[in-house]
């Protein structure tokens, strides 16, 4: 091992530098201490850029933790706006002595992509377009982009030439899950399905966005290689499905012979990845719109109920209807609160289920999770009341069979209510369906609203329907044209009339039905004046009648 110090490396890169290698000195966890202007030229980074950056964030095959030996092979390199291409990376040992003697290795790179490789195996150029063909024929066909994948999987391995091939996508929120795999055995899907991905080879690609090769397993001490030697694996490829820079998953190929997979294979898998990505990416962009569109529709028909209807349970029923359609549950309620009682009501039902709860029933507010929703005005959601919940009384809807629960507040103004959507599934509610119903919910509470204002109206024209017929004078509204548009019952009963044969009925022919003789209307004169009258009028029989009249100034 020789020791160089500062001054001599600096030598010793810029005379690399000048014959056209891109040098590096590093420490033993991979970290650049020095490199020469060749390495920036190549690598696209300043030399600040590259001061302490991790080596392995440049080149494919090194490792975690170096081991302070010489080694020599092919490789593939990243630059700095993502191209990679084929290197000869020579590692050699040295004290690097920079203040304080620190072990060091020198990294010399060689850029070899514009030369002929006597590495790369016969038929390369066929196996990349047969590759590339494939991957485009799955991909353009007719079929969900997860049928695509699994059958890019299960061709892979044969049209790389190598034994297995398994491939990891990130979930929302369970890290990476195993969604494909061929030439795996039972034992391997397992191991790769049970533990946890994220702390091994697949883990470091997806976290990195870099490639990673594994050239011999059974002598490789990486910890996120560990155990993977007894399924009869003796290197690995591992590389990022990548769009717009993101890593989506990780796909992998695993071969039974010692470096199987060379910079050519490399490049090949690396633009499958990309491929890949790409394609996931506008799959998963096209899934957000055609439910974004879903979304708008469900709410533009549950919007034209409640324009077209003032009855909530046509409302609810259409709403319903609608919300099945992107939401599966098992149970559907309506319940308002009745804030004199402080308890809630069951309005409208639809379910298949058997309930002691049907419509009609009322509610306690404390204890229940639809309570706590009107009390703080805010959604919840039950995600398995096998476990432990905060709210005893729904301890009933868990011995009717129900596992899981969503619960949006009616509110417009003032807190009308709860709806809520119950199902046999544990976990069935998320919060994408919590998107979904906020908006939903608002439409619900425009068409509460409007009932109870209906309702409310309804019973004040009732109650002045009552009020009116109950005077035992006769009463009757007049048009300015002196038609009848309205008259009590004593006026019906005197006159001996239906109301719909008096309305439209002249005044001086209704009171001549009445036994009151007279050539002109009475009150003709009183709309214009604006002023109440009074005057006794005498039947030829010697009856007096006392008259009054009121101005209507509104409609």
């Amino acid at each position: 091992m020789g020791t160089i110090g500062q001054d001599k490396s600096a030598q010793l890169l810029d005379t690399l530098g000048s014959l056209g290698i891109a040098s590096f000195i590093v420490n033993v966890q991979g970290r650049v201490l020095e490199s020469n202007s060749k390495a920036c030229d190549v690598f696209g980074y300043s030399q600040r850029d590259l001061d302490g950056i991790e080596i392995s964030r440049l080149l494919t095959d090194i490792p975690d933790k170096l081991s302070l030996e010489s080694a020599n092979y092919h490789s593939q390199c990243f630059g700095r706006s993502g191209n990679a291409f084929s290197c000869n990376v020579s590692i050699s040992p040295v004290e690097h002595v920079a203040g304080e003697d620190v072990r060091a290795l020198l990294i010399a790179v060689r850029d070899m992509s514009g030369l002929p490789q006597d590495t790369e195996r016969p038929q390369s150029k066929d196996k990349e377009v047969s590759v590339f063909n494939q991957v485009a024929r799955s991909l353009a066909s007719p079929k969900n982009i997860d049928r695509s994948i699994r059958e890019i999987v299960s061709r892979l391995p044969s049209l790389m030439k190598c034994d297995a091939g398994w491939m990891h996508l990130a979930g929302e929120s369970s890290g990476l899950e195993l969604i494909a795999h061929e030439g795996c055995t039972e034992s391997c899907v397992e191991v790769m399905e049970q533990r946890k991905p994220e702390a091994r080879l697949v883990g470091k690609v997806y976290s990195s966005g870099r490639p990673i090769v594994v050239r011999d397993l059974t002598t490789d001490t990486r910890d996120i290689v560990s155990g993977l030697s007894r399924f009869s694996f003796k290197s690995l490829a591992s590389v990022p499905m990548l769009s717009s820079g993101k890593a989506l998953g990780v796909l992998s190929l695993a071969s039974a012979e010692e470096n199987f997979f060379d910079p050519f294979d490399m490049q090949i898998l690396s633009a499958v990845g990309i491929q890949l990505g790409v394609a996931l990416e506008n799959a998963r962009l096209i899934t957000q719109i055609q439910k974004r569109m879903e979304q708008i529709e469900l709410i533009n028909e549950v919007s034209s109920a409640v324009n077209s209807s003032l009855s909530i349970g046509t409302v609810f029923r259409i709403m319903v209807t609608e919300v099945r359609k992107m939401v599966s549950f098992d149970r559907a309620s309506l319940l308002i609160y009745k804030e004199k009682d402080d308890n809630l009501q069951i309005l409208a039902l639809e379910t298949k289920m058997k309930t002691i709860m049907p419509k009609g029933v009322t509610a306690p507010m404390d204890g229940t999770s639809a309570g706590w929703v009107v009390r703080n005005n805010e959604p919840y959601i039950n995600t398995d009341l096998r476990e432990q919940i905060p709210f005893h009384l729904d301890r009933k809807l868990y011995d009717e069979g129900i596992r899981s629960t969503i619960s949006i507040p009616l509110y417009q103004d003032k807190v009308f209510g709860v709806f809520n959507l119950d199902s046999i599934e544990p976990n069935n509610f998320s919060v994408e369906d919590l998107q979904l119903l906020m908006p939903i919910s608002k439409h619900i509470s425009i068409a509460l609203e409007n009932t109870f204002l209906f309702e409310e109206v309804s019973r004040e024209k009732m109650e002045w329907e009552k009020t009116f017929d109950s005077i035992t004078d006769m009463v009757w509204i007049e048009d300015n044209d002196n038609t009848v548009v309205r008259a009590n019952q004593a006026l019906l009963d005197k006159a001996g009339l239906a109301l719909a044969e008096l309305r439209g009925m002249y005044c001086t022919d209704l009171l001549s039905r009445i036994g009151i003789e007279s050539v002109s209307c009475l009150c003709e004169d009183e709309p214009s004046s604006e002023r109440q009258g009074f005057r006794e009028i005498r039947e030829a029989s010697g009856n007096v009648f006392q008259f009054w009249t009121y101005p209507l100034k509104d409609e």
